[in-house]
């Protein structure tokens, strides 16, 4: 199975089970929060809400609120409301290339704040770092993304 064309259904309990992105049910997106991985060119959930996401795949980088981030291995670990079930929520973790993807699996986004983004250097030190960070706004848009370092509250 190739991994960038995962999905995560977790249930209420966080119990969780791995799919391929073409086995999602429609069942599954009314019950279960999704967790996607790879990109909008390799999952075709992620390319099927994409443009509805409030940090998306775009070109050949990422964009945030308007902000666009690009570079060598860049890549995103984001939690919003899913656009196919606004019940649920849709965590995507991914990249724009396999090794941005790697990088995104070993990061913990329970540990994160709504969204960051971040390059190949990403896991190279102790602490994670960050090109950008931050949380969304009530109507679940980017707030003014922190560069360099993670937004706090």
């Amino acid at each position: 199975i190739d991994p960038a064309r995962n999905v995560g259904v977790v249930d209420s309990g966080g119990r969780d089970r791995l799919k391929r992105d073409a086995d999602v049910t429609r069942g599954d997106i009314a019950s279960y929060n999704l967790i996607l991985f790879g990109n909008a060119r390799v999952n075709s959930l992620i390319a099927q809400i994409n443009d509805e996401l409030p940090v998306r795949f775009k070109g050949g980088g990422i964009d945030a609120g308007g902000e666009f981030f690009a570079g060598e291995d860049v890549g995103v670990v984001s939690v919003s409301p899913n656009p196919l079930n606004r019940d649920r929520y849709a965590l995507v973790v991914g990249g724009t290339t396999p090794r941005s993807f790697e990088t995104a699996a070993r990061l913990r986004p329970g540990e994160l704040p709504d969204y960051v983004i971040f390059d190949r250097r990403a896991v190279e030190g102790e602490e994670p770092a960050f090109i950008a960070g931050g949380f969304f706004d009530k109507f679940w848009r980017p707030e003014a993304p922190a560069r360099a370092g993670l937004a706090t509250r």
